[in-house]
């Protein structure tokens, strides 16, 4: 029996010629690995404290990985994938990330300065995906 084989390259390459770089899907390699599924609560301060409220994810991998993050406030019936505004007690928080190699941050600023609020709890989640061919497999 033959296995079907499934592969892309980038564009202006032949996929029957192109060399190993070019792929950009090859279904005899192994593509990006789900590591990490974590879920958390993060307590947003009330205005009269701090505008902002971070999150570190330190994965130590010697590249930046592919975060997928979602956050839900107070007020959300849904998660809300980053970048985002977040809804609760009467203020707007936008989310977003800084990567880096060897650490993620999920970041939580207050984006109604004017608005004084209560602390709120923010709800997030993230999934963290790795490259296989840079041997950094989770044990």
């Amino acid at each position: 029996m033959i296995t079907p084989v499934f592969k892309t390259v980038r564009e202006g390459e032949d996929v029957l010629t192109a060399s190993e770089d070019k792929f950009t899907i090859n279904s005899l390699r192994n593509q990006l690995k789900k590591s990490s599924v974590i879920i958390g609560v993060l307590e947003f301060p009330a205005r009269t404290t701090s505008s902002y409220a971070y999150v570190i994810i330190v994965h130590n991998l010697g590249y930046t990985p592919i975060v997928e993050a979602y956050a839900k406030g107070e007020d959300d019936t849904y998660w809300k994938p980053f970048p985002h505004n977040l809804d609760g007690d009467g203020a707007t928080i936008r989310t977003g990330t800084i990567q880096g190699e060897n650490e993620t941050i999920l970041a939580f600023y207050n984006f109604s300065p004017e608005v004084s609020w209560d602390a709120q709890d923010i709800d997030y989640k993230y999934n963290i995906y790795i490259d296989p061919s840079k041997e950094a497999w989770d044990e």
